[in-house]
């Protein structure tokens, strides 16, 4: 069985009151994971 991976990374700068905002309106994106966020 093969498998296709696509990575795409993404950087974002914002304000810290705006981090965890952003993060949720990027995971309802399909096919989208915010995997790390240092806010």
């Amino acid at each position: 069985m093969r498998t296709n991976w696509q990575v795409c990374s993404l950087v974002v700068q914002a304000k810290s009151q705006n981090i965890a905002a952003i993060g949720t309106q990027l995971n309802t994106l399909p096919g989208c994971e915010v995997a790390l966020s240092d806010g």
